[in-house]
């Protein structure tokens, strides 16, 4: 039979136990929301997987959006050219039959967007269009890169911060 004295050692030395545990894993926060969360460029637990995936969506809209705006001012470009008194096989910018895109419009000034850096990770930020994680240690700030997993690497190029 266990004594009173043998019983209170074991409930003491139990609660020291208990006391010296985590109530929760390394990293969890109990005040946030559940579901997909995932760490964003300037906050942590910023955006759910599904506001990213939303966001990529529209981005990957707004460009195509750009890019047929610009094939039809290319288009139309190329028609006020042909639409000119100008004898077939010449044009009038040019003594060649091609014509090139700086020739129709010398002004245009392309930007491109800054990544983010990735808050914890030095030399890392995110490729702003497809939000991946790109490795640009070494590569001085203001920089035009592109990422190498970008299956539209042309198009997606963007400035290191």
């Amino acid at each position: 039979m266990i004594s009173l004295k043998n019983l209170a050692g074991l409930l003491l030395s139990g609660a020291l136990l208990i006391s010296c545990t985590p109530a929760y894993p390394p990293g969890h926060n109990p005040n946030m929301p559940t579901g997909n969360l995932v760490l964003g460029p300037n906050q942590p637990y910023e955006k759910t997987i599904e506001q990213l995936e939303r966001e990529l969506a529209e981005r990957k809209a707004e460009e195509k959006r750009r890019i047929e705006a610009r094939e039809r001012s290319i288009e139309e470009a190329g028609q006020d050219l042909a639409g000119r008194d100008t004898p077939p096989g010449t044009n009038p910018t040019t003594n060649s039959d091609e014509t090139s895109l700086v020739e129709l419009n010398p002004n245009r000034k392309k930007t491109y967007q800054t990544a983010r850096k990735i808050p914890g990770k030095a030399g890392y930020v995110f490729n702003p269009w497809t939000m991946e994680p790109v490795d640009v240690r070494g590569i001085p700030s203001g920089s035009l890169v592109q990422d190498p997993n970008d299956p539209n690497k042309s198009i997606h190029r963007f400035r290191v911060p």
